[in-house]
């Protein structure tokens, strides 16, 4: 038919084209030096930003048309994972033909549409005959995640530039800067902050009278989990570095063990949070087994496919039985004496937890093995280098954030009182990782800012006003404040604390800027104010006494 007829002109055509713009232009060799390294490339007068602009265009003209063409041949479903399950594959055929460069790609996404048909056509497959498997349109991500997970292992390590330079085109999270002791030590510091560990858990208490009704208290309940999700990724980008797009994922582990703990099993809630905390943990550590292998834009190809497959497959009661349906009549006792089932108390009980969960995590991050994170993070040789243990710390950081986001889904499930598989959608994954970013990939406070302002925007913002909190808002607030709203507060700190320093005369390393050769003066190597002999931390400590 005609359809066909214009996918086999206008793919081909399309393809030819791109490849000659990359490979026989001047362009194209502007494009791939941009692609191999940003800052050089502007070194030498590449206009780096209107390059990456075009390509976005292109990017955007080859995808329209390459849903279009689809369109005409299948038809297309109504839903958001249709076009995370159609960027997979993509993905799936970048991730095989990567070395082979544009040819290798176009060659690898033939073979990846011949095997997702092959899938979606077969109702089962049998496993070296020991027992059978369903398939389905929703086991395309699970096959496809499969196959790339075997690509990355038995493809070399080694990669381009690009991959291999940490100071190149990837952009860490901006990391919050503590307060000097010099500044921590004074009574106006100290007083602030006690009122705020005081304020924030007394208005957590007192939130249930000023929302009303049992529905807005059971909704508060829900974003205290959403939180903890939102944490969690923050443990894994912020403070480990490692890009994750299935952090949903993660939740449904932990909700699907939570529900099987607490209805066939007759757990206790905190041993079916603390159940659901080593599942999250578990299989938290087996996605992150690629880590070890691969970094960046390829792991989030393996967390996008372990989403997809996890939500729309695995933890599918269509698919498989044991994945727990039952429905729980009322919420069982915590310790067999406190009872949850009323909204408000359930409410106070998610409160306990999530705020426990906040601590320890706030505690990790400022103790040694938040600074293991945080080394490997920023330079992964150099932490090896001083025998920090790269390996250990990696799947430490996809352990901790599994064991936080299985925490919050299974709070979820309970508040539900049970699990179902649209609880945790597939396209939400990229929305909690833009919540995230919203609200500051470098803080615990910016995680939980996010998460909390787009899930609550969405329930209680009327009409349109919704797509301020996933759609425009989110572009407006990243393009007026790169470090999110949690960066924006910790600005707004850094300044009230620079005007605290300056009217008391304290030296705060770090939130005060130095002034050009205060350091040291010339040719004596004695810091300004120091007498001869004295120390810098003697001349800091009579700063701070004033």
């Amino acid at each position: 038919g005609s359809a066909h007829m214009a996918t086999w002109l206008l793919a081909p055509l399309a393809l030819l084209a791109v490849g000659a713009m990359l490979r026989g232009s001047d362009l194209g060799t502007a494009v791939r030096a941009s692609a191999e390294s940003a800052e050089r490339a502007q070194m030498l007068g590449i206009p780096v930003r209107r390059l990456h602009t075009l390509i976005w265009a292109v990017a955007g003209a080859l995808s329209f048309l390459s849903l279009f063409l689809s369109a005409g041949l299948f038809g297309l479903p109504v839903g958001g994972a249709l076009g995370l399950t159609a960027l997979l594959g993509g993905l799936t055929a970048l991730v095989l033909g990567r070395d082979g460069g544009l040819a290798g790609v176009v060659v690898a996404s033939v073979a990846v549409g011949m095997l997702a048909q092959a899938v979606t056509w077969k109702s089962s497959m049998d496993l070296l005959g020991l027992f059978e498997i369903p398939l389905s349109d929703q086991a395309v991500p699970a096959v496809l995640g499969a196959v790339i997970v075997a690509a990355l292992v038995f493809q070399h390590r080694g990669g381009t530039r690009a991959e291999m330079d940490r100071t190149s085109t990837w952009s860490d999270s901006e990391a919050v800067r503590p307060i000097p002791r010099s500044l921590a030590r004074l009574p106006v510091v100290r007083n602030t902050r006690a009122l705020a560990f005081v304020a924030v858990p007394v208005g957590l208490l007192c939130l249930p009278l000023l929302l009303g009704s049992a529905a807005n208290t059971s909704r508060a309940a829900a974003l205290v989990g959403f939180a903890l999700i939102g944490v969690s990724l923050v443990v894994l980008v912020g403070w480990a570095g490692q890009v994750s797009l299935g952090q949903l994922a993660f939740a449904a582990v932990g909700g699907v063990a939570g529900a099987k703990a607490i209805l066939d099993w007759g757990f206790d809630p905190l041993l079916a949070l603390l159940f659901a905390a080593m599942a999250g943990a578990a299989v938290a550590v087996l996605v992150g087994l690629p880590a070890l292998r691969v970094r960046g834009l390829y792991l989030a190809v393996v967390t996008l496919a372990f989403a997809l497959a996890a939500v729309g497959y695995f933890l599918n009661p269509t698919y498989f039985s044991w994945v727990p349906t039952g429905r729980m009549a009322e919420r069982p006792e915590v310790l067999g004496t406190f009872g949850i089932d009323e909204p408000r108390s359930f409410y106070y009980f998610c409160v306990v937890v999530g705020l426990a969960g906040v601590a320890f995590l706030a505690k990790v991050g400022t103790s040694r093995t938040g600074r293991v994170l945080m080394a490997v993070r920023d330079n992964e040789n150099a932490a090896a280098a001083y025998g920090v243990p790269v390996v250990r710390a990696k799947l430490l950081g996809f352990a901790l954030s599994g064991a936080t986001a299985a925490v919050g889904g299974c709070l979820l499930v309970l508040l539900q009182r049970g699990y179902t598989a649209n609880l945790f959608g597939a396209f939400d994954n990229l929305v909690v990782f833009s919540a995230v970013v919203v609200g500051g990939a470098g803080s615990l406070l910016g995680g939980i800012i996010g998460a909390v302002l787009v899930q609550a925007g969405d329930w209680w913002l009327p009409g349109n006003w919704r797509l301020l909190a996933s759609g425009a808002g989110v572009l407006a607030v990243l393009l007026v404040l790169p470090g999110g709203l949690g960066g924006a507060l910790f600005s707004l700190r850094d300044s009230l604390l620079r005007a605290v320093a300056a009217r008391r005369g304290v030296d705060a390393p770090g939130i005060v800027p130095e002034r050009p050769g205060e350091d040291e003066s010339p040719g004596m190597g004695i810091g300004i104010g120091q007498a001869p002999g004295g120390s810098d931390d003697d001349s800091h400590e009579r700063t701070g006494s004033r």
